[in-house]
């Protein structure tokens, strides 16, 4: 059904399109048809792989007395109790924080990623220590969803130090200062 759908597609479109257009075979050997633009989530994935880098370094930089250690891609169960993989945990004497990081650009489809962190966090997915390390592209951001962050993460941090969970949400300018307070650890 689907080779023959794609094959009247194939037949309407013109040279044109057909040059922006791959025919693939998906799992169960049909065709299908697919584009050559970038994908978005390929672009997100390396802005987000980008930003990591630069809360990575940052790290580095402000353990200079060995205060912590930073460890990366730490395994933790999803609010679906799926295993999934963190950003970072950082390990002092007295605690384990455990660290994701987005990049949030303009505050459009990547502000809506932060909704699986939050549920996580009030599920206690990261245990008793969650830092949310974010940025977003001051030029071009949507000053109403920037509030609305930081009111419902305000929220929620009041909410699950009920349950003995300290959040923080942190910009990245911050993040030295939250370091900073470490050396007490």
């Amino acid at each position: 059904m689907i080779d023959e759908v794609n094959k009247s597609i194939l037949d309407i479109i013109d040279n044109h399109t057909k040059k922006q257009i791959l025919v693939r075979r998906n799992v169960f050997g049909e065709d299908f048809i697919t584009d050559l633009r970038p994908i978005a989530g390929q672009s997100a994935q390396a802005s987000g792989a980008l930003f990591e880098s630069i809360v990575r370094q940052i790290l580095k930089k402000y353990n200079i007395y060995n205060n912590y250690y930073i460890w990366e891609k730490p395994t933790f169960h999803c609010h679906f109790n799926l295993s999934r993989e963190g950003d970072f945990e950082l390990r002092t004497k007295k605690r384990i924080i455990h660290i994701e990081c987005k990049q949030l650009g303009n505050l459009e489809s990547h502000f809506d990623k932060v909704s699986h962190c939050l549920l996580n966090v009030i599920s206690g997915c990261y245990g008793k220590n969650f830092w949310l390390i974010y940025d977003f592209n001051r030029e071009k951001f949507n000053n109403k969803k920037l509030k609305a962050l930081v009111e419902r993460c305000k929220n929620i941090k009041e909410q699950v130090a009920l349950q003995g969970i300290t959040f923080e949400t942190i910009l990245i300018d911050d993040l030295s200062n939250h370091l900073k307070t470490l050396n007490n650890d």
